[in-house]
């Protein structure tokens, strides 16, 4: 049941990662955890240069092929769900990369604040580049603090009982899985 209700998270987490504005827009996420935010992207922020909208548009796109980059990275140094992921599948196919990065988060429910602070890294540099990154680990963190239902003031009740978000697909796995373990 924990598993259906992470996989319910994470796809409704992926529907709003893609809208402009809504839940994962920089803003909101920023309101909801400026320590984080400032850990992670705001004190290696130039000052004198201003961002405008930088959750939006083309860069919006790139911070999300930047979090399944580091997923797909994850699950290869860590050997998480090696039985069907060769090192030649760059590329998996919308369904696999979701339980990819859903195995990839397996883990216990209980984490603290400190589990998002150590993923910032302290690299040096103010490019385009090392700015984006930042930004795209921000977005991981609380995406990541979402879906382990770390999120304060949401209410993960209507969310984890909305069967429209279930993979009819991967709930068949599921079940041939029990089935055959249960054997």
């Amino acid at each position: 049941m924990a598993k259906r209700r992470r996989r319910r998270r994470w796809v409704w987490a992926k529907r709003e990662m893609a809208r402009a504005t809504g839940f994962f827009s920089e803003d909101e996420m920023k309101q909801r955890d400026p320590q984080l935010f400032h850990h992670l992207v705001g004190q290696y922020q130039d000052t004198t240069v201003k961002l405008s909208d930088p959750m939006q548009g083309s860069l919006s796109n790139y911070l999300l092929q930047q979090l399944e980059r580091q997923c797909e990275d994850e699950l290869l140094n860590e050997g998480a769900g090696t039985a069907g992921i060769s090192g030649t599948d760059c590329a998996p196919a919308p369904a696999k990369r979701q339980r990819m990065a859903e195995d990839a988060q397996a883990g216990d429910m209980e984490f603290s604040n400190e589990d998002y602070y150590d993923q910032s890294g302290d690299e040096g540099g103010a490019g385009s580049d090392d700015a984006a990154v930042r930004r795209a680990r921000f977005l991981k963190a609380m995406r990541d603090r979402f879906v382990d239902g770390m999120e304060r003031n949401f209410n993960y009740a209507a969310l984890d009982e909305d069967s429209d978000l279930d993979d009819v697909v991967e709930l068949g796995r599921d079940a041939e899985e029990k089935y055959f373990d249960a054997e």
